[in-house]
């Protein structure tokens, strides 16, 4: 079995950067209502099943975390408050991955799916698949993701583009045609190597009007925001640091984590 320890704190604080990031800028009118109060003492370590390899992590309005298996998208669901966990999606097979995980006011789970090229949404309670969406080009790979107020959005680690699944007034998902695929501009940096991953994590601004998104390879890797409306990026001047291997970013208030 593989253990991952965190405090009571880490659990809050990562439940504010991953669930709390699907609703930066305040929740719309059809938000769930919030989270159940646990016990004063929470579990602090959580015992993954063996084999999962997990990757992608999320965490909602309600207690649980959601895990993705980098092998096999299947999505393993633990209890904040008991410790607990069960698989309730299976995943779609050897030649797919549970990469970016994001949570949106209506407890649904959207997943990008790696070389696979899908976005997955699940129901997070049931388990059961609302939509599946196909993307890309035969060089896609459906990275890390973000959920706005907007809609969800996902990055191509591979090329120059974002993947959008916006929402309808009342969060309706869209039909395949419906999917954004975005092209980058303005001052983005696309490696020409195959294999250099160069769009990895990505996080909205508070309002939603603005994505941060990671670039692993410009400059020794940087960040830049992207107009979603556009596509137009702009680098983020951040003295003395880089960013080379940072793939999961998240904004609380004004702090960004990576």
């Amino acid at each position: 079995m593989r253990d991952i320890s965190l405090t009571r704190r880490g659990f809050l604080g990562l439940s504010a950067a991953a669930g709390g990031a699907a609703l930066l800028g305040g929740a719309p009118a059809w938000a769930a209502p919030g989270p159940r109060q646990g016990p004063a003492v929470w579990p602090t370590t959580l015992t993954l099943p063996d084999g999962l390899h997990p990757d992608g992590l999320a965490i909602g309005t309600l207690p649980y975390a959601f895990f993705g298996s980098l092998l096999t998208a299947a999505i393993y669901r633990a209890d904040l408050i008991t410790g607990k966990g069960e698989f309730i999606f299976p995943g779609l097979g050897p030649d797919h991955s549970a990469i970016g995980l994001g949570i949106d006011p209506l407890q649904r789970l959207f997943i990008g799916g790696g070389w696979g090229r899908t976005i997955t949404v699940l129901d997070a309670m049931s388990g059961a698949v609302l939509k599946t969406y196909s993307v890309g080009t035969a060089t896609t790979c459906v990275n890390l993701m973000t959920v706005t107020p907007q809609g969800a959005w996902f990055t191509d680690g591979f090329n120059g583009v974002l993947f959008g699944v916006p929402f309808g007034p009342a969060g309706e998902l869209p039909e395949q045609d419906g999917i954004v695929t975005l092209p980058l501009t303005g001052q983005w940096q696309q490696s020409d190597s195959p294999w250099q991953i160069t769009g990895a994590g990505m996080a909205s601004t508070p309002d939603g009007r603005t994505l941060i998104v990671v670039n692993q390879y410009a400059d020794g890797g940087c960040l830049y925001r992207v107009d979603p409306r556009t596509g137009a990026a702009t680098k983020v001047p951040v003295a003395g640091t880089a960013f080379p291997t940072t793939n999961g970013i998240c904004v609380v208030g004004d702090t960004l984590y990576a």
